[in-house]
């Protein structure tokens, strides 16, 4: 299992991981996480799900266009207890590794489609790559852009693989396989 850090607070962690990864989100009572629309496996008798457009009627419209994510998302809340669990899988159904990173300095891009579960502090909208590298991406003229704080849980088909560069290291890689990547990169 991989899993966060953070365990007096709401917390994520990576069942299964390779092929056929599950994620599973630990809340508290009045913690919510908001993910992708049908990405419900299952959850705890105390936990209430709802459909939730995010960021306004605007945002909401961008990001579903722009990025061919749902509209809406699936909110679960906790309404009692501090022992709740929230089970959820890609929507998608494709086999795929679940990855989870900790947005807090500078904003996260992800792939049409990458997208999974974020805490409520965590903001998605979509961001333009620029037509050129858009057309000439398989990514996509937009990506989903993750800002503010918290934990973001992102999928992609087949294994995830992350590569941390140094000062000046240069990475290439092919845009059909790229599934996140931190806004600083170019």
């Amino acid at each position: 299992c991989v899993q966060t850090s953070r365990k007096d607070v709401m917390y994520f962690r990576v069942l299964y991981p390779g092929s056929h990864a599950t994620l599973q989100v630990f809340l508290k009572k009045g913690e919510s996480v908001l993910a992708e629309s049908d990405a419900m496996v299952s959850m705890s008798e105390h936990v209430d799900i709802q459909g939730k457009m995010t960021g306004g009627v605007a945002a909401g419209l961008a990001r579903s266009i722009l990025t061919s994510e749902s509209l809406f998302m699936q909110e679960m809340v906790a309404l009692s207890g501090d022992d709740n669990e929230v089970m959820l899988s890609p929507a998608s159904g494709l086999p795929g590794d679940i990855a989870i990173v900790e947005v807090s300095q500078g904003n996260m891009l992800l792939s049409e489609g990458a997208f999974l579960a974020c805490e409520p502090t965590v903001q998605l909208g979509a961001r333009s790559q620029g037509i050129l590298r858009g057309a000439l991406a398989r990514t996509g003229i937009f990506a989903i852009e993750a800002t503010g704080t918290g934990l973001l849980a992102f999928n992609g088909f087949g294994a995830l693989h992350k590569y941390s560069l140094g000062p000046g290291e240069v990475r290439v890689v092919d845009n059909g396989h790229l599934v996140a990547w931190s806004q600083s990169i170019s």
